[in-house]
């Protein structure tokens, strides 16, 4: 699409997995749920599409999104701005799974509740799932995130450390190696022990034999 006018259909697609329902002035306009990762689609207006972004943050916050060679042009019309950094369903669920600085970075720069809730969500259906291995470093971010909004902190007051990118496999892997380690510890001292244990009672016979030997010359 090289130019854009109120007359050009515009492509919207919803990756979202659950229905989204837009009101514009003529009109609604119903998307069904994304299905395997296949969204649904909408053809409309492009003077729909300026009446919906006027009304509501949906563009702005990743609920819909545009067909991918219309980007560019759809959102710097709609005065969108850093519109690549707008997070995919796919997107949150790579940085929750695969956590990074920069990544998680992302999830806490977010600054309604509204978008937040996109991220809560497909936290929730991951650990629902119960076969990722979800870090409980993230999932305290996410919560803790969620509560500045509630409380109408818009800038976020979390400092990401490189630990919190570590995943629950690693401290796992950490504490084998100091269960390992005491263990070490534990049978030399078991050890020791039992060297000890064995030299008393060779010290506790050898008197034993040396006062029975002094006893019998004495009855002699």
């Amino acid at each position: 699409m090289s130019s854009i006018d109120n007359t050009s259909m515009i492509t919207v697609l919803n990756y979202m997995p659950c229905p989204i329902i837009v009101n514009s002035n003529a009109t609604s306009y119903k998307f069904e749920p994304c299905t395997n990762g296949v969204p649904s689609v909408q053809i409309i207006p492009y003077s729909e599409i300026k009446v919906v972004n006027s009304t509501s943050n949906i563009f702005r916050e990743g609920y819909l999104f545009f067909e991918h060679e219309d980007k560019d042009i759809l959102y710097e019309s709609l005065g969108i701005k850093e519109w690549q950094l707008i997070l995919s369903q796919k997107d949150i669920e790579n940085i929750i799974l695969n956590p990074t600085k920069k990544g998680l970075q992302r999830l806490i720069d977010v600054k309604t509740v509204s978008y937040f809730e996109r991220i809560r969500g497909v936290f929730s259906k991951l650990k629902k799932c119960g076969t990722y291995d979800i870090s409980i470093r993230v999932q305290s971010i996410i919560e803790t995130r969620y509560k500045e909004l509630s409380r109408g902190i818009v800038n976020t007051k979390i400092i990401i450390n490189p630990v919190d990118t570590s995943s629950d496999n690693d401290d796992v892997n950490i504490l084998k190696e100091q269960i390992e380690e005491l263990k070490k510890q534990l049978f030399k001292i078991n050890d020791i022990q039992k060297n000890d244990k064995d030299e008393k009672s060779s010290n506790i016979e050898a008197s034993t034999s040396s006062s029975k030997r002094s006893k019998s010359k004495k009855i002699q």
